[in-house]
C-alpha cells in the first residue's frame, strides 16, 4: 500500500509544472524530493490509520447500540410470554368455571328427577294395590294398558 501511494505521489509531482527538467536535476534535489515524499507518505499513513481507528470505535459504538436494542427486545418478549402465559391460565380457568358452573345446575336436576322417579314408582305402586281391592279400577288400568 506504502508503494502505491509513493506511485501515485510521485506520479502527481512529475506532472506538475514546478519540475524542473530531467537534466536540470542533480542527485540532491531528487534526494530532497523522495524524501520529502517519504514525509508526506507518513503524514499521510498517520490519517489513515486516524480514520480507521475512528470508523472502528463508530462501528463499536454501533455494535453496542444493537446489542443493547436487542436486549431490550428480549425483555419485551418475555414480558409477551407472559402475558400470553396468563391468557392461557385464565382461558383454562374459565373452561374449568363453566364445567363446574353446569355441573352443578345439572344436579339439582338429577336429583329432582331421581325423585320423581320415586314418587311416580311409589304411586304406581299404591295404584296396583288400590286395583286388588277395587275390581273396577282394575279394569281402568287394564284398558288403561297399566296392568
Amino acid at each position: 500500500m506504502r508503494i502505491l501511494m509513493l506511485i501515485s505521489l510521485i506520479m502527481s509531482i512529475s506532472m506538475s509544472p514546478s519540475i524542473v527538467a530531467a537534466q536540470d536535476v542533480s542527485n540532491r534535489e531528487i534526494i530532497n524530493e523522495i524524501t520529502d515524499l517519504k514525509v508526506q507518505v507518513g503524514k499521510l499513513e498517520t490519517k489513515m490509520e486516524e480514520a480507521l481507528k475512528s470508523v472502528d470505535s463508530r462501528m463499536n459504538d454501533l455494535n453496542k447500540r444493537i446489542d443493547d436494542r436487542m436486549g431490550d427486545m428480549n425483555n419485551r418478549m418475555g414480558d409477551l410470554m407472559g402475558l400470553m402465559h396468563v391468557i392461557i391460565a385464565g382461558m383454562i380457568a374459565l373452561v374449568g368455571f363453566i364445567l363446574w358452573d353446569r355441573r352443578t345446575a345439572i344436579a339439582p336436576v338429577i336429583r329432582q328427577a331421581k325423585e320423581l322417579e320415586r314418587d311416580k314408582a311409589v304411586a304406581w305402586d299404591i295404584l296396583r294395590e288400590y286395583a286388588k281391592k277395587e275390581p273396577r279400577f282394575a279394569e281402568v288400568l287394564k284398558i288403561a294398558g297399566v296392568l
